[in-house]
């Protein structure tokens, strides 16, 4: 089975948080599944620890590489057609983010992980 991981989600893996359910944590550390991570998350993450908001064991050049490695993670390439989708979404959720990751769990038709609720109101799959 392919997933789609949120940025909270790859966080909480990375940073060895207990915060990640138990349902999340034995899907990620299940052998046989494939796990996607967004362009996006890199992003989001990069500006929050450019602006002190989010402190790294490591800059986020080196760490997050590192770290995609360490999990075997695949990337979800953030394509013209996940672009424009996330414009055109419904605004339940505001955060350009979080919308990207939306739209990619549509146009790759998997099922998000995250804790995120508000991403229910889409028509997406979303596991926690």
């Amino acid at each position: 089975m392919r997933y789609l991981l949120d940025t909270n989600v790859l966080l909480f893996s990375w940073l060895e948080s207990k915060a990640l359910s138990a349902r999340a944590r034995a899907i990620i550390e299940a052998s046989e599944q494939e796990l996607y991570y967004s362009q996006a998350s890199l992003w989001e993450i990069s500006l929050k620890h450019s602006t002190g908001k989010l402190p790294l064991p490591e800059a986020p050049r080196d760490y997050l590489p590192a770290c995609i490695a360490r999990m075997s993670l695949e990337r979800a390439a953030m394509t013209d057609e996940i672009i424009y989708r996330s414009a055109e979404l419904v605004a339940h959720h505001k955060d350009p983010f979080d919308r990207i990751l939306i739209a990619s769990a549509q146009v790759m038709s998997i099922p998000i992980i995250s804790s995120d609720q508000f991403l229910n109101a889409y028509d997406i799959e979303v596991v926690w």
